[in-house]
């Protein structure tokens, strides 16, 4: 069971892939933010790679569990949460240390 609500016609496509032995060598999740796309992505993986193989995740075997703990060998998740909250606190720095040598200017 993919436990994923709205987004029913997306997960008929992708267990219609893995049942039928068609998937493609890369999916592209779009969308805004909090619709779930990440939690789309991480139930594919564990159809794909799931030990009942029944275009389905169990949720229960020990491949389901580990892709759901992200610590299964064969599945990254790969973010650009890190990069913007590294650029984030970057540029706060920098904003620091130039707001900083102004007010010794002004002294």
């Amino acid at each position: 069971m993919w436990h994923i609500y709205g987004h029913e016609w997306a997960i008929e496509q992708l267990r219609s892939n893995i049942r039928t032995q068609r998937v493609a060598h890369a999916y592209l999740f779009t969308g805004p933010s909090g619709i779930g796309k990440s939690l789309l992505a991480l139930r594919m993986a564990q159809a794909l790679l799931c030990e009942q193989q029944t275009g389905d995740p169990c949720l229960q075997c020990r491949t389901c569990r580990r892709i759901e703990r992200e610590s299964h060998p064969d599945v990254r998740v790969a973010s650009m949460k890190k990069k913007i909250m590294k650029r984030i606190i970057i540029i706060n720095a920098k904003k620091k240390k130039k707001k900083g040598k102004n007010e010794k200017k002004e002294k």
